[in-house]
């Protein structure tokens, strides 16, 4: 009885890793899909003009994924952990442009936001 039940415990670890490996597979491959021109127009002005640089980058993921490239591609591109690329996806198809802000945080706000303007 005992080596049956070890035998199943062997199975089911054995499931639950190829589980987790099909997880990360299947969120590798994800994209965004169908971007219509005009979203595509949009997203190339945020990221060429936009002042923030943090919507800059998430637009331009955006459209990199749109080109069906991976996520652990863009990780790399963005220097960011690949949950971060799957977070700005996320709140792409969630939220659309509005997704690409920095959310609202709890606190103090700062005293004063630095620009580019302020280096030259």
């Amino acid at each position: 009885m005992e080596k049956i039940k070890t035998q199943s415990r062997v199975i089911l670890d054995s499931l639950k890793q190829e589980f987790n490996n099909y997880n990360k597979n299947t969120e590798a491959m994800r994209y965004v899909e169908n971007l219509s021109i005009e979203k595509k127009n949009t997203l190339f002005e945020l990221m060429r003009t936009s002042k923030s640089y943090k919507v800059r980058k998430r637009a331009h993921a955006i459209l990199l994924s749109s080109k069906k490239y991976k996520i652990d591609q863009l990780a790399s591109i963005f220097d960011v952990d690949r949950d971060t690329i799957a977070d700005w996806l996320g709140r792409w198809e969630k939220d659309g442009v509005l997704g690409l802000q920095d959310a609202t945080r709890p606190g103090r706000p700062t005293s004063k936001d630095v620009t580019v303007e302020d280096f030259d």
